[in-house]
């Protein structure tokens, strides 16, 4: 490994932009997926972080929560079916905010959760605080509450412009990309009401239904299903995983994270042929002197992770540093495990790159040299 050591001290500025150029791209790389992770959480994360592992949504509303309306003697019915526990109005709806202290023009877009409190489809995944005792307390997305609010404040709710203290905040439970509050069943009758006060009746948007012990979820579903032909149960994963837009969203991302994977593996690769190509000469008269591919080779795949590493190093520090500066309008959440992946993933694709110049040094034939003038050969 001494060539390839003393080449990396030889040509340190060299080495040092290329780490540098393959940060960036790693850094690119690693908040696009943060970002996805983001996008998918908020899209439905509120589905997958409350408490009852079935749904029972209308069928034309094509599993879209907020377009699902359940009828009283719908939720009547699941109620009554064998292997059912507990079903309970849950319900969703889209209304406007405005956080304690913010300017009186300062509105944002929520997403609002009705649930019956202590029942199937309460939020589980509280972060501080607890969960609404009375009607005018609220538990809100901590991603949204950064820099606005926080639990003892107060939030103003339009259309009606009721104001609820906030008592908790969660984590991971947003809905439709947007803020989002739980609210008890009877708070979100008067909300819902004041937004569509032509209506006159508030229906849930879906049952949420706990299995009785010892019931299989899935087998649970099935006899949903086959009890009325306009409803569809799901298990709350399927729900979470099938939700409207949900993949094309992952497919749009993948095909974008994907291409930034393909450069890494172009630019790693394509930077070390040519280094290759302008040390072949070099390169041919070790193997001449007797130096084993092997030994070459290994030099090779050294400097390929050595520049692959410190890129990493390079590209999870921006990630960091990056994701506090943006929390407050791209709330992202850095999760090791991911960033290992990531990491991972890089290092194969940049591994895949060194493809072409590891052949080229295979390639490197120690019997030209005595032909070659400038190696001291013949001519």
């Amino acid at each position: 490994m001494l060539f390839a050591r003393a080449e990396l001290g030889r040509s340190k500025l060299r080495f040092g932009l290329l780490t540098l150029g393959a940060g960036l791209l790693v850094f690119v790389l690693l908040f696009q997926q943060l970002l996805l992770g983001t996008v998918l959480d908020g899209m439905t994360g509120a589905i997958a972080h409350q408490s009852a592992p079935v749904l029972v949504l209308a069928r034309q509303a094509q599993r879209s929560v907020t377009g699902s309306l359940v009828r009283d003697d719908q939720l009547d019915a699941v109620a009554a079916q064998p292997g059912v526990e507990d079903a309970a109005e849950l319900a969703v709806t889209m209304l406007s905010f405005q956080g304690e202290g913010e300017p009186e023009d300062s509105w944002h877009e929520v997403a609002v959760f009705g649930y019956q409190p202590g029942r199937a489809g309460e939020p589980t995944n509280l972060r501080s605080g607890r969960l609404p005792e009375e009607s005018n307390e609220v538990v809100v997305s901590a991603e949204d509450a950064t820099g606005r609010f926080g639990i003892g404040d107060t939030v103003t709710v339009e259309p009606s412009a009721m104001q609820l203290t906030v008592v908790g905040l969660t984590e991971g439970s947003r809905y439709n990309v947007s803020p989002t509050l739980w609210v008890p069943w009877p708070t979100y009758e008067v909300l819902a009401s004041a937004a569509t006060p032509e209506l006159g009746l508030v229906l849930p948007s879906a049952v949420a239904v706990k299995p009785a012990p010892g019931t299989d979820p899935d087998a649970l579903v099935a006899d949903i299903n086959a009890l009325d032909p306009n409803l569809e149960a799901l298990t709350r994963q399927d729900a979470v995983d099938t939700a409207p837009g949900r993949d094309s969203v992952r497919l749009a991302f993948m095909v974008v994270i994907g291409l930034g994977y393909l450069v890494v593996a172009v630019v790693i690769g394509f930077f070390f042929l040519t280094l290759t190509l302008q040390k072949e000469p070099a390169i041919t008269l070790l193997r001449a002197v007797g130096s084993p591919q092997g030994y070459l080779v290994r030099g090779l795949i050294l400097q390929v992770a050595i520049v692959t590493v410190g890129g990493l190093a390079i590209g999870v520090a921006l990630a960091y540093a990056a994701a506090p500066v943006l929390s407050s309008t791209v709330p992202v959440t850095i999760e090791p495990r991911a960033l290992g992946m990531s990491a991972l993933s890089a290092m194969g694709v940049a591994l895949l790159g060194a493809v072409s110049p590891v052949r080229r040094v295979l390639r490197a034939d120690p019997y030209t040299v005595v032909s070659r003038p400038s190696l001291g050969g013949l001519g």
